[in-house]
């Protein structure tokens, strides 16, 4: 457990909402994470016409009295996690992160009946994997075959079978590398969701081939791709045309 004394409590305004969101003091990650989700607002993409019909779809779905889904692989401390309840606040989110202390600060920044926290990984099939620390901070763990704690795997099949008839409507996407694991194969929830937000790894595991299979992937499919900052924004034609 983190102690109380190694915890800093932050202001966050977003749009009308102003919330309280913790870090650790002397994490530069969590410094980092604060900086990318809502200072840089990584994940603003309604300046683009693709990120407003993401948006007219949502209220379209809450319409007709269905709750719009937000999956958040790689949620970390709930940065991203809080940046999309605030952007959907009638959205459901599935928050996925392997790290025991990353989850427990995720569980303090995103409480709610409206987020289901997962402690766990996200890849191709359902099983188990490792938590390896590369020492890279606490934004950097990520899961391999063997070599550290073990850490339940969800494909993201079953969590959407866990959700219901809940419309999946965002998958975000920043798992370290996993990308090479989770779209080796059981991709067919891909064309499900009307927005995927993506983070590739290739800069950090130079010439292991982490994005080539979701390269394949989307590029079979009908998406429209734009990148801002680290993440690709790929958008769903056939939820818009």
């Amino acid at each position: 457990m983190i102690p109380a004394d190694a915890l800093e409590k932050h202001e966050v305004r977003l749009g009308k909402t102003t919330l309280d969101f913790w870090t650790r003091k002397a994490s530069h990650a969590d410094a980092g994470v604060l900086q990318q989700v809502f200072v840089q607002q990584d994940y603003h993409f309604e300046q683009w016409a693709q990120g407003q019909l993401v948006r007219r779809l949502y209220d379209s779905v809450r319409a007709g009295g269905v709750t719009p889904l937000i999956l958040d692989a790689g949620a970390n401390i709930g940065a991203s996690a809080a940046w999309f309840r605030a952007l959907f606040p009638e959205a459901r989110i599935v928050a996925v992160e392997p790290a025991p202390d990353n989850v427990e600060l995720l569980r303090l920044n995103c409480t709610g009946p409206n987020v289901t926290i997962v402690e766990g990984a996200v890849g191709a099939e359902d099983g188990t994997m490792h938590l390896v620390d590369p020492g890279r901070g606490e934004w950097a763990y990520r899961v391999e075959a063997e070599g550290g704690r073990p850490v339940a795997v969800h494909s993201i099949a079953a969590l959407l079978e866990r959700a219901g008839s809940a419309f999946p409507l965002v998958c975000k996407l920043d798992i370290e590398g996993g990308e090479a694991d989770l779209f080796a194969t059981n991709t067919e929830w891909v064309d499900r969701f009307a927005l995927i937000a993506i983070e590739l790894h290739d800069w950090l595991l130079p010439f292991k081939g982490t994005s080539r299979r979701f390269l394949q992937t989307i590029a079979a499919l009908d998406f429209e791709v734009i990148n801002r900052g680290e993440n690709l924004f790929c958008f769903n034609s056939s939820f818009f045309e």
